[in-house]
């Protein structure tokens, strides 16, 4: 009884410290609400009593994407979801990793629009990186792929978005 209190209190305290985030980065992936809980909740419940120690606080964030990341792309495989939501419903949820004040927000929330409108390869590591704050190393862990895929992909996802501004303007 006292382990499973033990578990409940771990997993709380990572539910109080890295749910937000974790419940943007799902939302970005699986573009909708719904789906993103759920993948968060899933995700919790799979670690439950599974959690390593970690010596830095950034282990354990890294440690948590990695395992929602696959959590998503698990359902996005097993539902075969449409990757649709309504747009302000995705931004509302990421505008918190946005927070940028006066006239910049709407320049930024155009920005954040067209990330959400490129390919999954590309929007993950755009707002694992930029977003999320996670370095080119950790991004890498986390989606299972090399440093120098995350940096293709990054240049690729820069030039996109950079063609897409010149477009729109």
């Amino acid at each position: 009884m006292e382990r499973i209190r033990s578990h409940s209190e771990e997993i709380a305290r990572l539910y109080d410290t890295y749910g937000e985030m974790l419940f943007r980065l799902a939302c970005s992936i699986l573009l909708n609400r719904a789906d993103a809980e759920d993948a968060v909740q899933d995700m919790f419940l799979k670690i439950f009593g599974k959690v390593p120690e970690f010596q830095k606080e950034s282990q354990e964030k890294a440690w948590l994407t990695k395992v929602l990341v696959n959590q998503c792309r698990d359902s996005l495989k097993r539902r075969k979801l449409r990757l649709y939501a309504p747009l302000e419903e995705v931004q509302e949820i990421m505008g918190k990793a946005l927070s940028v004040p006066g006239p910049e927000e709407t320049e930024g929330r155009e920005v954040l629009q067209m990330v959400l409108a490129l390919g999954e390869k590309y929007r993950e590591v755009l707002i694992l990186y930029y977003f999320e704050g996670f370095r080119v190393e950790e991004t890498a862990s986390i989606l299972g792929i090399s440093q120098s895929a995350v940096k293709m992909r990054l240049a690729r996802g820069r030039e996109m978005l950079k063609k897409r501004m010149k477009e729109g303007l």
